[in-house]
């Protein structure tokens, strides 16, 4: 075992507190969605990326990563593309509360994004 490698029980702990934080995440999401502020729907997803890999979420990193990629290039973002994102990090962490993932590699979402 690697020394930079958490026991799963330490693990398990840190991925709960760390999904217990997501109401803060999603009003801050919302907040930015509802002022149109893209930079800050760009900042949000870009620390979803990081903190989804950290805490080896990676369907949270996946979405990160392309939300953040289309906030960061697309000059006139779509709001209701950007709410689509919203809802679909909001149904990620309701399935890992849950016990469960949600698979997102292939979701439409993502195609919107590309």
């Amino acid at each position: 075992m690697s020394s930079n490698v958490l026991p799963p029980e330490i693990m398990e702990r840190l991925q709960k507190d760390y999904i217990n934080t997501f109401d803060e995440k999603l009003a801050g999401l919302e907040k930015a969605l509802k002022e149109s502020n893209w930079l800050e729907l760009y900042n949000i997803f870009h620390k979803l990326a990081g903190s989804g890999a950290t805490y080896y979420m990676p369907e949270i990193s996946v979405l990160g990563r392309h939300a953040e990629k289309y906030f960061k290039l697309t000059s006139k973002p779509n709001p209701t593309v950007a709410a689509e994102c919203i809802e679909l990090i909001k149904n990620i962490f309701t399935a890992r509360k849950t016990g469960s993932t949600l698979a997102v590699d292939d979701h439409p979402i993502l195609q919107k994004l590309a």
